[in-house]
């Protein structure tokens, strides 16, 4: 079994505890929140506050994901086998 490159690897943590639509809901999740940011990011909002924090979280979500599947096992992804 094989592990993604590195900035992929949050994706193969999605699967690992999720199955697939995990892994087709994390990268729907993460585009969706930077499609909006440019909307509610403005300068003296609770919005904006709001916005930044959410993207702090899911930057410490990613990275906490990424060092999960960096050490977690190998698994045998979508029912393939070797």
């Amino acid at each position: 079994m094989t592990k993604p490159f590195w900035p992929f690897l949050w994706l193969y943590a999605a699967e690992n505890l999720f199955g697939l639509p995990g892994m087709l809901l994390a990268p729907a999740v993460l585009f969706g929140f930077l499609a909006v940011v440019p909307v509610t990011d403005r300068p003296g909002t609770r919005v904006a506050a709001v916005t930044r924090w959410t993207g702090v979280l899911l930057f410490v979500l990613m990275i906490v994901a990424i060092i999960y599947a960096a050490f977690a096992p190998g698994q045998a992804h979508l029912n393939m086998k070797m």
